[in-house]
C-alpha cells in the first residue's frame, strides 16, 4: 500500500515538472543560451620553460670543525659562548699553562749551559786542530777533544729541541678560530680535563665546535634512474618554509651507495643573512633543463594539441604544435602568437564558440 503510495506522489510531481517546463519553456530556452562560461585566462608571452627533479636533503655548514688542542690538559679559560660570532685568529680558550710554562724556564737555562759548554768543547777542538799539525799533541789527545765537541754539539741540540716542545706546549695550550664563524656548540667547561688521545677527534669531543654557514652545503641521495641528467654547475634551488635560495651542483658521487643504490648529489649556494641553520630539513629542485620560449602552462593545452582563445568573449579551439614541456610550462612552435588570451581554468564544459566571461 505504501509502495503505490510512493509511486503515485513521484507520478504527480513528475506532470507537474512537465507541465510547467511546457508554459515557460520558450522562456527557459533563451535564458540557456545566454549562459556565459566564467573564466581564468593567461596571455601568451615568453616564459622560461624549466625541467627539473625535486628531492629533500639536510643543511650542512660549508666549515664546520671541532676546537680541539693538540695536547692534554685540563681547561683553565673559554673566552667564547654559544651563538658567538668569532673573527679567524681569535683565542677561543686555553689550558692551564704553569707546568708548561715551568719546563719552558727549565729548557732556556737548560739550553744556556749547553750553548756555553759547546762554544767551549767547539774551541778546544779547533785548537786541537792546529796542535795537532803542529805535533804539539798527540793524535788520542786530539780524539778526546774531538769526542768532547761531538757531545757538546749533540747536547745542544736536544736543548733546543726541549725548549721547542716547551713552546710547542704553551703555544698548543691556547686555541684560536682557525676560520670566522659562529660557535655552535660548547662541549667543554672550565676546570675539565681534555685528552685529544683518547677520542678527542670525535664528533662530540674537543671544547667548541665553530661552524661557517654563510655557505651551506645540502646532500641528496639521487636515483640511478635520472642521475644521468644532473651535471656539476647546474642550477638548483634549496627550499624551506620560509623562502628559496638559488645554488648550484658542485659534486656528484661516482659510485651508487650500496644499500640505497642512490648517488649522493651536492648542491652549494650563498646563505645571505644566515637565513638557513646547520640541520634543517631542505627540499632540493635541481634544474637539469631551461628554455626562454613562447610558452603557456600546461594545464592550458587540451588532449596536448589544442587550446581555447578568447576573442570577443568567444572561446574559440585552436590547434596548437608544442616543444619543450616543462614543470609547469610548455613551449608554444606554431598556433599562437603573443598577447593573445589562452582559457587556463573553468575549462571543463567548455565549447567552441562558447560565451565566456574573464574572471577578476
Amino acid at each position: 500500500m505504501k509502495e503505490k503510495k510512493y509511486i503515485a506522489i513521484i507520478l504527480l510531481f513528475a506532470v507537474s515538472i512537465l507541465s510547467y517546463c511546457g508554459r515557460g519553456g520558450d522562456k527557459a530556452s533563451t535564458s540557456f543560451t545566454e549562459v556565459k562560461f566564467k573564466v581564468q585566462t593567461v596571455t601568451v608571452k615568453e616564459e622560461l620553460v624549466v625541467k627539473s627533479l625535486s628531492f629533500s636533503g639536510i643543511v650542512e655548514a660549508y666549515k664546520k670543525e671541532n676546537i680541539t688542542p693538540k695536547i692534554t690538559g685540563k681547561i683553565k679559560r673559554i673566552y667564547v659562548e654559544e651563538g658567538d660570532k668569532v673573527k679567524k685568529g681569535q683565542l677561543l680558550a686555553e689550558l692551564d699553562t704553569e707546568q708548561a710554562e715551568i719546563q719552558f724556564k727549565q729548557a732556556e737555562g737548560a739550553l744556556e749551559a749547553a750553548q756555553a759548554n759547546f762554544e767551549d768543547a767547539k774551541k778546544n777542538y779547533e785548537r786541537g786542530k792546529k796542535l795537532l799539525k803542529e805535533d804539539a799533541i798527540s793524535k788520542q789527545q786530539f780524539e778526546k777533544l774531538e769526542l768532547a765537541y761531538k757531545a757538546a754539539e749533540g747536547q745542544l741540540k736536544q736543548a733546543k729541541a726541549a725548549l721547542e716542545l716547551a713552546k710547542f706546549m704553551i703555544n698548543s695550550s691556547r686555541l684560536y678560530a682557525p676560520f670566522s664563524g659562529i660557535v655552535t656548540s660548547k662541549l667543554k667547561e672550565e676546570g675539565d680535563f681534555i685528552n685529544p688521545g683518547m677520542g678527542g677527534f670525535g664528533s662530540g669531543a674537543g671544547v667548541l665546535v665553530l661552524m661557517n654557514f654563510e655557505k651551506i652545503k645540502v646532500y641528496t641521495d639521487v636515483p640511478s634512474s635520472v642521475v644521468h641528467l644532473i651535471k656539476k654547475g647546474i642550477p638548483a634551488e634549496i627550499k624551506w618554509k620560509e623562502g628559496i635560495i638559488p645554488g648550484k651542483v658542485f659534486s656528484i658521487a661516482q659510485a651508487a651507495d650500496p644499500a640505497s643504490k642512490t648517488f649522493k648529489v651536492g648542491i652549494l649556494a650563498e646563505n645571505r643573512n644566515l637565513a638557513l641553520k646547520p640541520g634543517t630539513d631542505v627540499d632540493v629542485r635541481i634544474i637539469y633543463q631551461s628554455k626562454k620560449a613562447l610558452a603557456v602552462p600546461s594545464n592550458a593545452i587540451l588532449e596536448g594539441n589544442y587550446v581555447f582563445v578568447i576573442e570577443n568573449g568567444i572561446a574559440h579551439k585552436r590547434n596548437i604544435k608544442t616543444g619543450l614541456q616543462g614543470d609547469t610550462m610548455t613551449e608554444i612552435l606554431g598556433g599562437l602568437s603573443a598577447g593573445e588570451k589562452v582559457i587556463v581554468g573553468n575549462i571543463f564544459g567548455l565549447y567552441d564558440g562558447a560565451k565566456v566571461e574573464e574572471e577578476k
